[in-house]
């Protein structure tokens, strides 16, 4: 599910400590449309039913683990950003966990916050991402079969470029934002890793 620009974004809280779960709802409800639910099974059917943008996930419950319910959500398709919020440090195993971002408690109401804001800004770099392939596909398509003069005349395809153009715009802007957020975000420990790869490469490269 993605919001529309009026609709708010959608967070789903699986927590198992109320107190802690009501928390973390009031640190975000002027904000967000936020779900609470206080177990794993719980979590499931609230996503059947009513959808989630962003899963903040709790990994120690009884019943339904965290790492379950992750699991299940990956199986079923589900395209929500999934921030596993724990008190349990993270472990190898954790290699293998569906979930887009991985927290130690405790947090603060700063650091809940702008993680949400981050894993909005994530769903619509990946919105446009999909929108910029079937534009660039379609005006692929017309160059291939139509001759160049009738596109130079058309206003379709002149709108077409437009929008490939918009929406190159909205993805480097989605992406300067991104930059501009802590060294914490996901955004920028991938960004990290992907540059530290880049030098090892050029210094293997540069070997005798």
């Amino acid at each position: 599910m993605t919001p529309t620009d009026t609709e708010q974004l959608r967070v789903l809280i699986v927590e198992d400590e109320q107190n802690l779960a009501d928390l973390f709802e009031i640190w975000l409800a002027d904000e967000y449309d936020v779900q609470t639910t206080y177990s794993g099974e719980a979590a499931l059917e609230g996503v059947a039913d009513h959808g989630a943008d962003v899963v903040l996930l709790d990994r120690r419950m009884p019943g339904l683990s965290g790492d379950e319910v992750a699991d299940r959500l990956d199986e079923t398709g589900c395209d929500a950003q999934v921030i596993m919020i724990t008190a349990v440090s993270p472990s190898p195993e954790m290699a293998a966990l569906p979930v887009d971002d991985y927290v130690t408690k405790p947090i603060t109401r700063g650091q809940l916050r702008s993680m949400v804001e981050t894993a909005a800004l994530v769903r619509t770099y990946n919105d446009d991402i999909t929108e910029l392939l079937a534009l660039t596909a379609r005006r692929q398509a017309l160059k291939e079969e139509v001759p160049a003069d009738e596109l130079e005349a058309s206003e379709a395809f002149d709108r077409l470029v437009s929008d490939i153009g918009d929406a190159r715009a909205s993805i480097d802007s989605t992406i300067e934002e991104l930059r501009s957020r802590s060294e914490t975000t996901v955004f920028a420990r991938i960004e990290n890793e992907l540059t530290g790869e880049q030098i090892e490469n050029e210094n293997t490269d540069l070997r005798p």
